[in-house]
């Protein structure tokens, strides 16, 4: 059984001497990294906080399509599933990113560096994306259709077009379909809300009515 408190990366390796090539590659990790030889090694290392697995394709090919989905399912939602090998162009790798092995220590260490570093941008985008959503969902009581895309009153059609096409680049729910549910239920509320804005204000006619009813709430 494998102990490590909080392992950073784990190389799950083919063989013995995979395992050391590995070890010696990525030592710069220091305690942070765990060289098992096998996956069911993987029963003795605490998961919550992994943020790589690194696979030897030679292990899991070709039953690659059914262990890789299985580790998806155990790992944290943070971790990222890399391969270490040489795919062909024929055999598509189910991996998240692969990681050149064999090779140098330097260039397995930085992309392997560069594979964290990847995943840990993701998830700041996605927290400034879900702060965003929920930040213009309280704040639509109340708004202009102005307001909701960011817009001076009688802003013109032009500029409506570019506001709206800017927040849907962003906020569309296609956009926010890896979000938990409460947030795509946001998203979607306030997605629908912005969609309104931009219908009204790039039609002439309904345009022309909203500022009438701007003028004479009554």
């Amino acid at each position: 059984m494998v102990q490590s408190p909080s392992p950073t990366v784990i190389v799950v390796a083919a063989s013995a001497a995979h395992a050391e090539r590995f070890r010696a590659a990525l030592d710069r990790l220091g305690d942070r990294l765990v060289v098992v030889e096998s996956v069911q090694a993987l029963r003795g290392v605490p998961l919550r906080k992994l943020r790589a697995l690194v696979l030897d394709m030679q292990i899991v090919s070709p039953p690659a399509a059914k262990t890789v989905p299985l580790l998806r399912r155990a790992l944290p939602e943070s971790c990222r599933i890399l391969g270490a090998g040489r795919p062909t162009a024929d055999e598509p790798h189910p991996f998240e990113g692969v990681l050149p092995f064999p090779s140098g220590p330097g260039v397995l260490l930085d992309r392997l560096r560069r594979a964290l570093a990847e995943r840990a941008s993701a998830q700041a985008l996605d927290v400034e994306l879900a702060a965003e959503i929920e930040l213009r969902c309280h704040r639509l009581e109340g708004q202009s259709l102005y307001d909701r895309l960011d817009l001076p009153p009688g802003a013109p059609v032009a500029d409506v077009t570019r506001a709206f096409d800017a927040l849907s680049e962003r906020l569309h729910p296609d956009r926010v379909a890896h979000l938990p549910e409460a947030l795509r239920s946001s998203a979607s509320t306030l997605y629908a809300a912005i969609a309104e804005a931009g219908r009204v204000l790039r039609s002439p006619a309904e345009r022309s009515a909203y500022h009438r009813k701007l003028r004479d709430p009554s």
